[in-house]
């Protein structure tokens, strides 16, 4: 075999194949492919390597294995087939490869696209994105907007944003998302949503109304955005930005007079060079803050006399803050070797800062509360804070006004007033005239973190059974008492259940709180896109991506990205399986009867698949990228610059190598996280508090454990495969 390769390699290079192509067709030999599909030299060896994959995957390739295709082409119709596509939609060498692309991805969400071709293809692309986002933009495409500005309006329009009003063809996409933004945030847009501010100028001004600053003294398309944030940078400072916000001063020089003014430097500072008076018995010097006056007494035989104290200070300028008690103490004889402190300056007093006030409360006890029998309380979970519509729920108090000081030379030291904060954003509230009182919009849960606050909707609900329907809310849900077997709930937020849940379905994009407990009866589900906490759990199936805390599980199926818990003074795992990627902390594992039970956590074949096929998708990227990158260089090699530029296959390869190279530039990012995933696995431990009862397994990264009961004993994963304990 290894003979007739090389012989076929000659073959091949006598017949003008390139290295590539060569390669290409041994790889396809050599796994006993049906070569003659792609082995031409009318293929280049990226074709080649399309068609490969193809017959690897046993796929019809006859849709695509065709000269006229080029390998983005080729790429998106074998996807298609691999996804089981009716590929024949858009398997047309008329149609570009990216123009495939929408309507593979459209037909992957039985969406046909292929009515709307005659678009451009990032307008193609924005009108899918917003039918699977259940809104439409098809009355702003006919209008004439662009793809960017598409985009801008699809994602105000997916928030519900009132854009509509203040849409101008004339804005770039930018443009309207620095409106979109500044709607969001409850600002008053009108004040920079104007054709003569480019997109980066109303970037500036909004963040000035976010920070309560003056936006007036920069609110004009005469300066530069730069100008702007200079102005702006001024603003927050509180600096006097009058001394520097002219027109005539470019952003550079803007930038060094604001230096300037941020270190107290000025040409309007009076300096003082504190020298001695020849012939006298005393000086007087001033501190370089002009601050602090001194006294400096050099005779002390002479006498000093209140009149020549008084001059002398005058000539150096010093007229506030003159200590007479200290003049009383000279003129007694009362002397300092270093000075004497004779006049004090009152410095300025900043304001206090602005602050808001806060009608709900913003810190919650999110932990079970342990009771003095060990058992913990699931009652006293605060999971969120209810608001009404029109409920006021924040109020700013404005910035105090400071008090001036002055310089014993008396110069007035102005004072800043306090910081102003920024203003609240989210969403489900606005602001009112006042520019101070924050009201809920709707009636639902609030949340604050940081400086942004949110108002999400709540559905309130008494006993939900499988009789009132599927449930899919957009928001948070509360039940009030129990769910029924067979109901089926969905929410975007949280689910919060205060009764018994039996065999239903619950999913949702944020925590799912039981207070009671869920007897499930080995059918229905609980899936959380971030942790679930219940009072107990029977014979149910729950999927967290964060943690699962309860008191107990029996016979349950669980599996967590995150910790899974049960330290409550009875707390236990007992039956069924339980899988943690990141470890346990539990209190007892199995029970007295010995019910089969297993923990695992570490590095699972899942795991592994799921870095095997990151693996694969950036080898295959790695590949198709040398494979281009030889292809270029010959391009570079055959052809002079001014022929190769204007050749189409030359310029559709470097398009093809630079959305490569974005491509891999996704995948070692999500390689990155992957090993940083699979370091902290491979630490999981699995921590018994109190008793492992027998029958109970642990299995960490596929090692296992079996063994008698034990008391109070960590399983940990040695550097030799083996499983440690630590009692």
């Amino acid at each position: 075999m290894k003979e007739n390769l090389e012989d076929l390699d000659i073959l091949l290079r006598k017949k003008g194949f390139s290295s590539d192509q060569i390669h290409e067709i041994k790889i396809g030999m050599e796994a006993d492919l049906p070569v003659a599909s792609y082995a031409g030299k009318e293929y280049m060896a990226i074709q080649m390597y399309q068609i490969r994959l193809g017959l690897q995957e046993h796929l019809p390739v006859q849709y695509y294995a065709k000269p006229h295709y080029d390998w983005f082409q080729m790429e998106e119709i074998r996807k298609g087939l691999e996804h089981g596509l009716d590929v024949r939609i858009y398997a047309k060498p008329d149609i570009p490869y990216d123009k495939m692309r929408e309507l593979r991805k459209g037909l992957e969400k039985e969406m046909n696209l292929s009515p709307f071709l005659n678009l451009r293809v990032g307008i193609l692309r924005q009108l899918r994105k917003s039918i699977l986002s259940g809104i439409s933009i098809i009355p702003y495409i006919k209008e004439g907007y662009d793809e960017e500005q598409l985009k801008a309006i699809r994602h105000a329009v997916q928030k519900r944003i009132p854009i509509e009003p203040w849409l101008n063809p004339y804005y770039k996409g930018d443009s309207i998302r620095e409106i979109s933004t500044g709607l969001s945030r409850g600002l008053d847009v009108s004040q920079y949503a104007d054709p003569d501010f480019s997109w980066r100028q109303m970037r500036e001004i909004r963040l000035g109304l976010e920070k309560r600053l003056d936006t007036s003294l920069y609110a004009d398309p005469l300066y530069s955005y730069s100008q702007m944030e200079e102005i702006r940078a001024g603003l927050e400072k509180r600096l006097d930005v009058s001394r520097y916000n002219s027109l005539m001063y470019t952003a550079k020089e803007m930038r060094r007079r604001k230096l300037l003014l941020e270190k107290g430097e000025s040409t309007d500072i009076e300096q003082f060079r504190h020298e001695s008076v020849s012939g006298e018995s005393f000086y007087i010097s001033v501190s370089e803050d002009s601050m602090t006056a001194y006294i400096h007494v050099v005779d002390s035989r002479q006498s000093l006399k209140r009149e020549t104290i008084l001059a002398a200070l005058l000539a150096q300028g010093v007229c506030y803050g003159i200590d007479e008690i200290a003049i009383d103490d000279l003129l007694s004889g009362k002397y300092q070797g270093k000075g004497t402190i004779i006049a004090q300056g009152t410095p300025a007093t900043e304001g206090v800062d602005g602050w808001y006030e806060y009608f709900f409360r913003t810190e919650l006890n999110r932990k079970p509360k342990e009771l003095p029998d060990g058992s913990v309380d699931y009652h006293c979970v605060e999971w969120f804070e209810l608001v009404n519509e029109d409920q006021k729920i924040a109020y700013y108090h404005e910035p105090g006004e400071g008090i001036s000081g002055k310089t014993v030379t008396g110069q007035v030291i102005p004072a800043k007033s306090g910081k102003e904060q920024p203003r609240l954003i989210g969403i489900g509230f606005k602001l009112l005239m006042d520019q101070k009182t924050y009201i809920s919009t709707i009636t639902g849960r609030i949340e604050l973190k940081n400086e942004r606050m949110d108002i999400t909707s709540l559905l309130l609900l008494e006993d939900v059974t499988a009789a009132g329907g599927d449930i899919d809310f957009d928001g948070s849900i509360q039940v009030n008492g129990n769910i029924g077997m067979g109901a089926v709930l969905h929410a975007t937020g949280d689910i919060v259940v205060n009764g018994y849940v039996e065999a239903a379905e619950l999913s949702c994009g944020g925590n799912i709180l039981i207070r009671q407990g869920v007897s499930a009866g080995g059918a229905g589900s609980l899936r959380a896109s971030q942790n679930i906490v219940g009072h107990y759990f029977e014979s149910a199936n729950l999927y967290a991506e964060g943690e699962i805390q309860a008191a107990y599980c029996l016979n349950s199926s669980l599996f967590a990205r995150g910790i899974i818990s049960a330290l409550d003074g009875k707390g236990m795992i007992a039956g069924g399986n339980a899988y943690s990627e990141t470890g346990f902390q539990i209190r007892n594992a199995g029970n007295t009867a010995g019910v089969p039970t297993r923990l695992t956590t570490g590095i699972t074949k899942d795991l592994e698949k799921e870095n095997a096929q990151l693996m694969h998708k950036l080898k295959e990227v790695q590949d198709e990228l040398n494979i281009l990158g030889h292809a270029y260089d010959d391009y570079h090699r055959r052809f002079k610059p001014e022929i190769r530029n204007t050749m189409k296959p030359y310029l559709e390869l470097e398009e093809a190598i630079d959305t490569k190279q974005k491509q891999l530039s996704i995948l070692e990012k999500e390689t990155e996280q992957m090993n940083a995933r699979l370091e902290k696995t491979d630490s999981a431990c699995v921590v018994i508090r109190h008793v492992l009862h027998d029958n109970v397994v642990v299995d960490i990264s596929g090692t296992i454990w079996r063994g008698d009961s034990l008391r109070q004993v960590t399983f940990r994963k040695s550097t030799d495969g083996a499983i440690n304990l630590e009692t």
